[in-house]
């Protein structure tokens, strides 16, 4: 089943009331579902891990990676992240090209009544389904590969480098494997204290209300990684072949031509800092005269002297 197939079932009035407490009626279900924020309250937690450790091709050999993609899909999750936001050509097409054509067309809600509809479209504007589109796109064009989770109803995207695809699919979506420990090692490194009045996302059990529940459930049993739901994960992937695990982020095509790009601009770089550090070199006197005598050590200094401020202060350095 497809991701947007999870809001557009045939009994979309199922889809929001099985979220809600049982005490309400089917209609009452419906429109508090829609409205009201005090029956329904959705938490989202942010992590701070970096995927960005070393943007630049330096340090990476594009060459092995792109021998073995599947084992390093990590590091090409990091160069398409460094790349989207360093290189205005990459930056543009996903952000002004992709994203808007991915998310452009309207809603077509087919096999409802006008009156499900506006339940639907109620709904969609509560949850702020645009948004969380939007965010689904950048990340499907950017890393080919988007982990969602369905919390309460409401799609939430996880970290791309801290999901993994487990060995085997269960109809039709991988099993997903998240790094929990990592997000506990990050909360539990926060530098600062805060007065908290509205939430307390200080406390662990409320800030991992923002991950699914099988998160918290494994860093209870002391697990590094829990396997999420496959009912409630979904996995959106561009098209590759059957047998991979990982779609491959349209970046690995690019790395050639980029490290190229990267060694052209170093040169460029170099040849600024030269001009910028030119001077004028003046020469006066005799340049046969004492040919012969050797300078001993302080004149030696006294000439690097010379060539030091021409190339850091006053660009002009006389000798004799």
């Amino acid at each position: 089943m497809g991701f947007l197939d999870f809001f557009r079932r045939q009994k979309p009035v199922e889809a929001v009331a099985t979220q809600l407490p049982e005490k309400q009626t089917k209609k009452e279900k419906v429109v508090t579902g829609a409205n009201d924020d005090n029956d329904r309250t959705d938490y989202q937690s942010f992590s701070n891990s970096n995927i960005t450790f070393n943007g630049n091709l330096v340090g990476y050999d594009y060459d092995s990676i792109l021998r073995n993609k599947q084992d390093n899909i990590v590091k090409l999750y990091q160069l398409s992240d460094y790349y989207s936001d360093a290189d205005p050509v990459i930056r543009g097409i996903i952000r002004h090209v992709y994203v808007p054509y991915t998310i452009g067309s309207p809603w077509n809600l087919t096999g409802t009544n006008d009156k499900t509809n506006k339940i639907y479209e109620e709904f969609y504007k509560a949850i702020r389904l645009r948004e969380k589109l939007e965010s689904i796109a950048v990340e499907y064009w950017k890393y080919s590969n988007v982990f969602v989770y369905i919390i309460k109803g409401v799609p939430i995207t996880l970290p791309v480098h801290l999901c993994k695809i487990g060995n085997t699919m269960l109809n039709g979506e991988p099993i997903v494997d998240f790094d929990c420990q990592t997000i506990l090692n990050e909360w539990r490194n926060k530098s600062y204290i805060i007065k908290e009045n509205w939430i307390k996302d200080n406390d662990l059990t409320q800030y991992f209300k923002g991950f699914p529940p099988e998160v918290f459930e494994a860093l209870n049993k002391g697990q590094q990684y829990a396997q999420l739901n496959p009912k409630y994960t979904k996995v959106l992937q561009c098209p590759k072949e059957g047998w991979m695990r990982y779609a491959i982020p349209f970046i690995a095509a690019c790395l050639p031509a980029l490290a190229k790009k990267e060694l052209i601009s170093k040169y460029e770089n170099a040849i600024l800092n030269l001009g910028i550090r030119s001077f004028v070199h003046v020469t006066y006197g005799d340049k046969q005269k004492g040919r012969d005598i050797l300078p001993d050590i302080t004149e030696l200094k006294d000439v690097r002297n010379v060539f030091s401020n021409a190339m850091s202060k006053f660009p002009l350095a006389v000798t004799n």
